[in-house]
């Protein structure tokens, strides 16, 4: 699996990387891969993704955005 990271952040098997679309889907996926090998909460995610400035409905929108990186990562077999 290869992460890149420079330039459009893009996952996915060499010869099949697939670009992250969505601003805030790139921030929670650059959190995830940044804690690579460890366990991240749903706090950290936020304070990663929205900081201390986060809305009421940051938490319900973590959880869209996750489904949505996870709908578009599944085809490249992630």
């Amino acid at each position: 699996m290869r992460f890149r990271v420079l330039g459009p952040l893009e996952i996915g098997p060499e010869g099949a990387a697939k670009r992250v679309a969505g601003r805030k889907e790139r921030a929670v996926l650059a959190a995830l891969i940044a804690g690579l090998g460890t366990a991240r909460s749903a706090e950290e995610l936020l304070a990663a993704v929205w900081g201390e400035d986060a809305p009421p409905s940051a938490a319900k929108s973590l959880q869209v955005r996750l489904s949505h990186l996870r709908s578009e990562l599944r085809p490249v077999g992630v």
